[in-house]
Parts: structure tokens; sequence; C-alpha cells
């Protein structure tokens, strides 16, 4: 901190309140210039303390009051010396202690804590210094065929639709553990319902279930997450869905990375999304999702010398069966049926949503759940057509198109080239877009 006396800067480190003691005299003199307010944030304390002791006459007015952590000392040295944990920064420690612990001293004050206790200073210097002998970089752990998969999600991926819209999706990710076969569903939510659907999705795709599935601490499947110190609580519905679909659950310990890293560090591939900002579709997205999810998995992996597609097909025999239908209906979210009318739409909410040309006249199945409208085709196998964002029940009468689906009307019914179909399309949207500026400036 610097500070002027007697017209010289000068910079003091400021730690303790016994620190303010030499500044007294000089301070009550009037020949130093302090900065109460920043000595207060530095040492947790209010303005009005630091100045009080400032003017103060007598050093026994300073209490030195037991900090909260001197409870957790011991506790902190038992972390740092654990050979499998490895804290690289105050904050790091700090987080894991606030979890498992739930300490409720700030981030400064921790931090002060630890500079000024030497012998935590020095363990905390060696421990991050020291290499892991438990989980090396070149460490494997094998997983039998069909015995385990690792479920998690990449979270809060920022995108930006065609039409300039600004939304968050989420991808569920889960990997077998031995192939490193992969499957990926995109979201805007993490709700328990929409978690499950996806998941009974995914082992319907995969044609069964492993026998039990690694899990981070998801706040809807974890009623209490699993620490150092507690084993955690699953939530009752999921309990049961798991028993329902034949899996056990095997939560991970907060903080602990390297226990899924199978999952963890491979989702990273799915923020390849955003390059593709202003320029796709929700379905768009979704199939990219898709798209990079099946090019990871027919890739040869040179770190684990196998291609996730090949291996699988033997890994499949070892999952164990799907339950009966009724039970995986039972967790699946309901679908409704529609008819496309001759322009192309459906009817949800009292507003419309475009398909292709092609289904025109024909029945589709819709499924609502996210806030979002999913259409799928029936003829000829269940296809997912299209995606929409659901609008309020008080924005109604509405008529969504995407751009690809009122090209496709136009050359169905008209004989124009190409070039003459994207004018007229490129036409519609902006005047849509300035009839909803209009309507926006109204309200």
């Amino acid at each position: 901190m610097n500070l002027e006396a007697r017209g010289v800067s000068i910079t003091l480190n400021i730690r303790s309140l016994n620190d303010l003691i030499p500044l007294r005299e000089l301070y009550k003199n009037g020949e130093v210039d302090l900065n109460l307010s920043a000595i207060g944030r530095e040492l947790n304390i209010d303005r009005r303390t630091v100045k009080k002791i400032l003017l103060g006459d007598d050093k026994e007015n300073i209490r030195n009051k037991k900090s909260e952590l001197d409870d957790y000392k011991d506790f902190i040295v038992f972390l740092l010396e654990e050979s499998s944990k490895k804290f690289t920064t105050f904050k790091y420690l700090y987080n894991y202690l606030k979890k498992s612990r739930q300490i409720k001293s700030s981030y400064s004050t921790f931090t002060y804590f630890m500079r000024t206790n030497k012998d935590l200073l020095k363990l905390f210097e060696e421990a991050r210094n020291r290499k892991s002998t438990t989980f090396s970089p070149s460490s494997v752990i094998l997983t039998l065929y069909g015995e385990e998969a690792q479920l998690d999600w990449k979270e809060d991926i920022p995108i930006v639709l065609d039409n300039g819209e600004h939304i968050k999706v989420n991808v569920l990710v889960l990997i077998l553990s031995h192939s490193r076969y992969r499957l990926a569903r995109m979201t805007t939510s993490k709700e328990q319902t929409v978690l499950i659907h996806l998941l009974t999705s995914m082992f319907i795709e995969l044609g069964g279930v492993p026998k039990k599935i690694k899990i981070d601490n998801m706040k809807t499947i974890m009623d209490e997450p699993k620490t150092f110190s507690s084993a955690g609580k699953i939530n009752v519905r999921f309990e049961q869905f798991a028993k329902d679909l034949g899996f056990k659950i095997e939560p991970c310990r907060a903080y602990s990375p390297h226990l899924k890293g199978k999952v963890e560090q491979p989702n990273r591939i799915y923020e390849e999304i955003m390059a593709y900002n202003g320029e796709l579709t929700l379905k768009g997205f979704n199939e990219k999702i898709k798209s990079i999810t099946k090019n990871e998995n027919n890739r040869y992996h040179k770190s684990y010398n196998l291609t996730p597609s090949i291996e699988f097909i033997v890994e499949k025999k070892f999952l164990n069966p799907l339950p009966p239908e009724e039970i995986r209906n039972y967790y699946t979210i309901k679908t409704q049926k529609r008819i496309v009318s001759n322009r192309c739409l459906i009817d949800y909410n009292n507003n419309k949503y475009s398909v292709p040309a092609q289904y025109a006249g024909q029945e589709v199945y819709i499924r609502c759940y996210d806030n979002l409208l999913h259409i799928y085709s029936i003829i000829p196998e269940s296809k997912l057509i299209n995606i929409f964002k659901i609008n309020d029940s008080n924005n109604t009468n509405n008529i969504i198109y995407t751009k690809s689906d009122y090209e496709s009307i136009l050359k169905s019914r008209n004989k124009y080239p190409d070039d003459i179909v994207k004018q007229y399309t490129n036409d519609y949207f902006d005047k849509l877009t300035k009839l909803t500026e209009i309507k926006n400036d109204k309200l």
C-alpha cells in the first residue's frame, strides 16, 4: 500500500491491526496520508475501526480475535499432504473448503490466513510443486466392456441463431468408459425431467444400459453433493429411475475432475459450434452437435489406441438389456400428433410453426420440453424436422417460418430459379424483422 509521509511516497504492507501501531503518531500529527477504506478492505474490517485504532493511545485496545480458519488448520494440512490432490492456487483450495466445509470466511481473509501462517505457506508451496504419483497424465483407468459410462454437461455455450437471437445451450454427454463411444444431446435447460428423458433416449439409441454411471454432483441428481467428508445424497426420483432402468449411480467427489476424465476434458469439442454463430437455426446447431459426436466416434484415438465406433460393436453385447417398453415410455416425454396444412404449418398454442414443403398434408409428431417445440416425421421414420423456441402464452396468432422451409415452399409451387427464390426469401424476412421492431417499439 502506498502512502505519503513528509512528501515522500512509501510502500507499506499492512497485514494485521498491529501494523497500524507505528503509524499512530504520524497519522495524529497529519504527517501521513492514509486511505482508511483501502486498509479496511485489506483487513476485512470497517474503516471506522481503522480510524479508531490509529487515534487510540493503548496497544491493549487491539484484540486479536481467533480466526474461524484456525479450526480448519489441521484439515488444510491434511489436504496439502495428500498426494492425490493438487491445489495450484489459493483460490482452488479456498473453493474446496467452501464446498466441503462450508467455511464463512471471505477469500481475502483466507489468503491473509495462509500467508501469515508460515508453516501452511511452506506446505502449500511444496504441494503445488509436487508431482502427483496417483494420477499422472499417462495413467489410464481401464474398465470392462459394458461396465461403466460417464455422464456430464457441457454447460452454457453461448450461440447466436440465424435470426440474430442470442441464447445459451447445454450439451449432455454420455461416454462408455471402455470403448469411449459417446452420445450427446443439446438442450437449453438442465431440469430433471429433461435429463431423464434425454438419458432414456440415449439408452434406446445404445440398445442397452451400462451397469453403472459415474456422475458429477449434478443438482438434478444429487440432493446433497458427495464431498471429502460426506457420501452425498441421491435424489429419490432419480434413484428410482436408475433402479427401473437397471444401472447403479456412482457420484464423483466434488472438485475431482480426474475421476471422470473420460468425459470432463473431451466435452470441450462441443465449443466448436460457436464457430457457426449467426449461421444456423436451433435444428442446425443440433445437427452440428450430432456431426461433432459422429466424427469423434469414427476417428482413431491414438491416446487409447482404438476407434470408438468399432470398439462399440463389441461393447454393445455386454450392456444390460433395455427395460420393457412401458417403463421406457414412462420416463419419456410424451408426443402429440399434428397434421401439416397446405401452407406447410402446424398449430401449437395458437401459433403456427413451419415444416419443409415435402411434409404438406402429412401427420407429424411434436414433443414439447425445455421451452422448445420439437417436430418429428412419422413416415418413413421418426426423424427430427425442426426445433422452435415456444412463444409465451400472451404472444399468439404468429406464423413462424424458417428460411429453409420458406425457400422449399417457394420452390415446390413456383418454377423460380434459385437466386430468385433466395431474393424473395430475404425480402420476406427483412420485412418480418422490420414489423417485429415496430411492434416492439409500440409495446
